[in-house]
């Protein structure tokens, strides 16, 4: 506490005067040796405060002070050291959430904000597929297309409050599919986002949004091309994001282009799936996508088990993301899948099961009504119902075209 001193100093009278005076002093208040420092932590993408993180101040080459955030995502040292600047504040994020660590230039009450990013989904959740490729409404996007039916490819073109629309509408379901070169004409805006500084931050705000990308890797590639000349389109197209770490960290599936079999030969096919999977981590899973009711992408009568065998044996494929038709009846559809899941996931007429890793092979029932509900031609409700279809199947990992499930 701070007190002013009054001091009152009389001498002898003089000539019957008072020789009193008063002299006033103020004790100096010594200077503060320590300050508060506040951090917040928030979520990324809600910009919610998060609960439970452990936050630590470096004030000295081997001193921290730690906290815990309240039920805002706030809390504070009250002792750091006056003098402090450039220091090192790190968190250590609860489940769910990507731990941080950052320089900071700190003052008295200064406050360190951290947003973090949410943790990759586990792998086991990675082939249970729950997605709507086309179908879910999103009436934001009608001014930029022809439809509010939402291609979820397109997202990246969209601004990022339309963005926060569509993935906010796709909120039941927990896979989102995208390409970098995303189009549809005339349906839909087109893009070119086949760069890490483009494509980055919008797989993270997917991921941040709660879900698992699976992207697709195409190219102007045709039927004429060697499998050379194929795979170094491929390259040239794709080579900027494949070759960046930071971007492939955030891809888990992938998928080497769209109806491969109608565009590529075999030997095409094979040159790129086998490129695009060395560029994926270990664990990652790579399918293969095809026109309706095809099994592979081979040459001859009978080649199919043959071709998955070399394509499973050889880690080069996980599974299929498997096209039929809406406007054929659901019976059709649920019995075709049957086809699928009795030779690769129960081995009908020595069909592989697994990877040479040893891991299991995924029949997904991917798309369906995508072309028709473009067009306005069937409903999401249908998309759904033939999703929930394709669950009641035997063997069959997940949708990918709309569902309830």
């Amino acid at each position: 506490m701070r007190r002013t001193i009054v001091l009152l100093i009389c001498g002898l009278p003089l000539l019957g005067m008072s020789m009193c005076h008063t002299t006033t002093t103020t004790p100096v208040t010594p200077a503060a040796t320590t300050m508060t420092v506040h951090v917040q932590v928030n979520d990324a993408y809600s910009g919610a405060g998060i609960a439970g993180a452990t936050a630590k101040i470096q004030t000295a080459a081997s001193t921290w002070l730690s906290l815990t955030t309240d039920s805002v995502g706030h809390g504070y040292w009250s002792n750091v050291p006056v003098g402090l600047t450039d220091t090192q504040i790190e968190i250590t994020a609860p489940a769910g959430w990507v731990s941080a660590s950052t320089h900071h230039v700190v003052s008295a009450d200064y406050t360190a904000t951290f947003a973090l990013d949410k943790a990759f989904p586990a792998s086991a959740t990675w082939p249970a597929f729950r997605c709507d490729l086309d179908g879910v409404p999103v009436a934001s996007i009608a001014t930029y297309g022809q439809t509010d039916s939402v291609f979820s490819i397109i997202l990246p073109v969209y601004p990022e409050a339309v963005q926060r629309d569509v993935l906010t509408a796709h909120g039941r379901y927990s896979h989102f599919v995208l390409d970098p070169r995303p189009k549809y004409p005339p349906y839909y805006p087109s893009g070119d986002f086949s760069t890490p500084e483009l494509f980055r931050p919008v797989l993270r705000r997917v991921v941040n949004a709660g879900f698992i990308p699976v992207v697709f890797f195409d190219a102007e590639i045709t039927s004429s091309m060697s499998a050379a000349e194929a795979l170094a389109l491929f390259r040239a197209t794709n080579d900027p994001i494949l070759t960046d770490a930071s971007t492939m960290a955030l891809i888990k599936i992938a998928v080497p282009g769209w109806e491969a079999n109608d565009h590529m030969t075999p030997s095409a096919f094979d040159a790129v799936a086998r490129y695009l999977r060395s560029k994926l981590d270990a664990d990652a899973l790579e399918f293969v996508h095809m026109t309706p009711y095809h099994a592979a992408i081979c040459e001859g009568d009978g080649c199919e088990a043959s071709w998955w065998k070399t394509m499973a044996d050889d880690n080069v494929l996980d599974g299929i993301l498997y096209q039929h038709q809406i406007t054929d009846t659901v019976a059709n559809f649920t019995s075709r899948l049957a086809d699928f899941t009795d030779r690769l996931v129960y081995g009908k007429n020595g069909w592989p099961t697994t990877t040479g890793r040893g891991t299991p092979l995924y029949v997904e029932a991917f798309e369906y009504d995508a072309y028709w509900r473009t067009r306005g031609q069937t409903t999401e409700a249908a998309g759904k119902a033939w999703g929930d279809a394709a669950l009641g199947v035997a063997g069959v990992s997940g949708y990918c075209d709309g569902g309830t499930k």
